[in-house]
């Protein structure tokens, strides 16, 4: 399954980006939409900046899938970055969740925009489960959307 989103922010593309690639701000946001337990390493090379978030986060999975999605999941989140102030700027994130046999993996482009900046993301979503899959991935899929809107909702406002 794939999701294409695009959101735009009324702050300029390298306010953002400073957001997206701050320990502080990013532990914060996580804290602020649920999660527990949130690690978060950063680490800057040249003109590529690696996140590396963990956290737990709940989740409140239908019957069919509750075998496979605990009430609280284990994520490791892993984004690479590459751009220069000014932007645009790319990243490439892929989240894992312990013991849940799914993989999301997403592009994103942060650039200006005439009233400020707009983040693309194009995410795909997959599961290994051979029959209840689908229904795991489009579960994943409406959870990363929700999820990226409430980031976004709280960017916006905290920016």
């Amino acid at each position: 399954m794939q999701k294409e989103i695009r959101l735009e922010f009324s702050q300029n593309v390298d306010e953002i980006y400073a957001a997206y690639t701050n320990v502080d701000f990013i532990k914060l946001k996580m804290e602020a939409l649920g999660a527990r337990k949130v690690e978060v390493e950063i680490i800057e090379e040249g003109h590529e900046t690696t996140i590396k978030i963990i956290r737990e986060v709940q989740v409140e999975a239908p019957g069919t899938l509750k075998k496979f999605v605990n009430v609280w999941n284990k994520m490791t989140q892993i984004e690479k970055w590459t751009g220069e102030k000014g932007g645009p700027y790319y990243g490439e994130m892929n989240i894992e969740i312990a013991n849940a046999p799914v993989i999301v993996n997403s592009t994103m482009q942060l650039d200006n925009t005439d009233t400020g900046c707009a983040v693309e993301t194009l995410t795909s979503i997959r599961s290994s489960i051979p029959f209840l899959g689908r229904i795991l991935d489009n579960f994943m899929g409406e959870m990363t959307e929700k999820s990226i809107e409430e980031e976004f909702h709280f960017i916006s406002e905290n920016v």
